[in-house]
C-alpha cells in the first residue's frame, strides 16, 4: 500500500537497550556478623507484573511451591508511546541536478516510550537494596 516494506527494529532495540541498564543487578545477604552468606542476582522480564501477581495467587502456599519465582524480581513494560512535537525536526531536502528542490520523504519523527518499571519482593531489606543499586 505504502511502497516496500521497511522495519528497522527501532522498537526492540530500545527495549533490549533499556533492559541492559538494570541486567546485572546483584544483593548481598550477610549474617549478623556481616559476612556474605549469600549474593543474588536479581532477574529482570519484560512484560506486566499482573502476570507475576496471577502466578502467586494461584499459589496457595509459598512453601510448597509448584515452580520458582525468585524474588527479588524486577521488570518493565512500555506502558505508552507519544508524540513529541518539541523535538521534532525538518524535512530533509535535496537538490537535483538542475537545482529545483525536490522534497523527499525523509521525515524525522520522534517519540517518547513511556516504560513502567516494577519490583516484586518479599522482604522490606530487599526492597531498599535493589533501590539503592538503581
Amino acid at each position: 500500500m505504502f511502497g516496500t516494506y521497511f522495519y528497522n527494529e527501532s522498537m526492540r532495540r530500545m527495549t533490549v537497550a533499556f533492559g541492559q541498564m538494570f541486567n546485572n543487578i546483584q544483593i548481598k545477604r550477610k549474617d549478623s556478623s556481616g559476612t556474605v552468606v549469600q549474593t543474588i542476582r536479581v532477574p529482570l522480564a519484560y512484560g506486566p507484573k499482573e502476570k507475576f501477581l496471577v502466578r502467586l495467587d494461584q499459589q496457595a502456599s509459598l512453601d510448597n511451591r509448584e515452580f520458582a519465582i525468585t524474588l527479588p524480581r524486577l521488570g518493565f513494560e512500555i506502558s505508552g508511546i507519544q508524540y513529541d512535537a518539541t523535538r521534532k525536526l525538518t524535512k530533509i531536502q535535496k537538490l537535483d541536478k538542475l537545482n529545483l528542490l525536490i522534497q523527499v520523504l525523509w521525515i524525522i519523527i520522534t517519540h517518547l516510550f513511556l516504560i513502567m518499571c516494577h519490583l516484586t519482593y518479599m522482604l522490606l531489606q530487599q526492597r531498599q537494596r535493589v533501590v539503592y543499586k538503581l
